[in-house]
């Protein structure tokens, strides 16, 4: 994915009316739940996300493929 690319889709699910919650999917496989229109945010390259919990992860838009809407997750 794209720094601009990113950005689109941050911007894109952050700012839904009402907000609805979606997921953050890496590269390796690993999801991320975004619950919060604010819980990510961008810091030139770096992505920060901050769980309900307070805590926080970073990492780079480099190792992001794709965002889901909760109900495009399907488990097995």
């Amino acid at each position: 994915m794209t720094l601009f690319g990113f950005a689109q889709a941050l911007r894109s699910f952050a700012r839904r009316r009402p907000f609805l919650a979606y997921r953050i999917e890496f590269t390796s496989g690993a999801l991320i739940r975004v619950s919060h229109p604010e819980a990510v945010r961008m810091r030139g390259s770096v992505v920060i996300h901050v769980a309900p919990t307070g805590k926080q992860r970073l990492f780079d838009f480099t190792s992001v493929c794709q965002f889901l809407d909760e109900e495009d997750l399907t488990i097995p």
